[in-house]
């Protein structure tokens, strides 16, 4: 089984593990975009299935092929969290790139990324750390980076990643505490954004760490809290952005 990057270069994942991981995505993704929004039908399925009402047609295609590319992405980032011996700044730049290629699936397909890290996960737990899951992350890393610049036209930066990273915790912060003035959230949201705002402080180095919190501005003396609804719903979403992935 092999895929293509976008300039057709071929991305060599042959191993079972890999089979097994697209055999949960096809099973589950079975679906092409219909209509410009709707999912339905099995192209990508096994089974034989009923004829569907009309060919796919190029879009179909195009999104059945990013589905099952971020199958392998998530499949692989699963691994990775068990067996991965790769170097710390590639794995920084596996988990931006997963990062960037959610948040736009989000977009093109809200609710499907969810669904394929869940059949993802299922079948890289299956596996034993060893030289074929390894080889596996790494043909992950190398789809994501691909696919990443292909959904956003970004290349990963290093050092302007970590400056926008810290800008983004801090905003994360802020909102903590526009809750703790407010308490909007309700108690189970709340207990979810402290969980990952812990994650992402306990992720920084120390002086990022200090540099963050020091940063969080203080709230307005005249803040009204029934206008900071939208923007809680923002933070939360930002801070399982920067928490999660997938």
């Amino acid at each position: 089984m092999a895929l293509t990057d976008p300039s057709g270069n071929h991305l060599s994942t042959s191993s079972h593990a890999a089979d097994l991981i697209l055999a949960h995505i096809r099973a589950l993704c079975g679906v092409l975009l219909v209509s410009g929004a709707l999912f339905s039908g099995s192209a990508f399925a096994q089974a034989p299935s009923p004829p569907a009402p009309a060919a796919p047609n190029d879009v179909d295609r195009a999104m059945g092929e990013i589905l099952e590319r971020y199958g392998v992405v998530a499949g692989g980032w699963w691994l990775a969290q068990r067996c991965d011996n790769a170097e710390a700044s590639r794995r920084r730049e596996f988990q931006w790139n997963v990062e960037q290629i959610t948040v736009s699936l989000n977009k093109l397909a809200p609710g499907f990324p969810v669904r394929i890290q869940q059949s993802a996960k299922a079948a890289a737990e299956k596996y034993e750390c060893n030289d074929e899951t390894r080889k596996l992350v790494a043909d992950a890393m190398d789809v994501g980076r691909d696919l990443s610049f292909r959904l956003t036209g970004r290349k990963y930066d290093a050092a302007a990643e970590a400056e926008s990273r810290k800008k983004r915790m801090v905003m994360v912060l802020f909102g903590g505490k526009v809750d703790d003035k407010c308490s909007l959230m309700p108690k189970e949201y709340r207990a979810e954004y402290d969980g990952l705002i812990a994650r992402m402080l306990t992720q920084a180095s120390d002086s990022d760490r200090r540099e963050i919190v020091a940063a969080v501005p203080p709230l307005p003396a005249n803040i009204e809290c029934e206008k900071t609804i939208a923007f809680l719903k923002s933070s939360l979403q930002e801070a399982r952005d920067l928490g999660k992935a997938p």
